[in-house]
């Protein structure tokens, strides 16, 4: 059962040069010869995007009790937050790549990569 991603984080990314790429449905192989082999997957493919927002002080470390508290790490997925054409998902972040940057006095930049949870 997915976690829910707090009430008082956003749940939209600045949309402005946002993007969504489409999941690769394809599964290639290189065999020890030949070309490589390609098939369509037998489950659905998931995507990644990337979610930034802007953030008070006190959004910053609810975002950081629930990473550290509630997600584990990264090792849980959520829902509550939609992609950048509003469409709400399963989500899991992408080790790595999530972070809290100071942008100014009481403010912070979060950014991480989102990875689509495929149902």
């Amino acid at each position: 059962m997915p976690e829910i991603w707090p009430v008082s984080l956003p749940d939209k990314s600045f949309v402005s040069g946002a993007e969504v790429p489409f999941a690769d449905n394809l599964a290639s192989f290189q065999p020890d010869g030949g070309p490589s082999i390609d098939r369509t997957r037998f489950t659905v493919a998931g995507g990644e995007w990337n979610y930034s927002h802007r953030l008070t002080w006190v959004q910053a470390e609810t975002f950081r009790t629930f990473y550290d508290s509630t997600l584990m790490p990264g090792n849980k997925s959520f829902t509550g937050i939609k992609d950048p054409l509003l469409v709400a998902q399963t989500h899991k972040i992408k080790p790595g790549t999530q972070k809290l940057s100071a942008v100014g006095a009481g403010n912070f930049m979060l950014t991480m990569t989102l990875q689509v949870v495929p149902l």
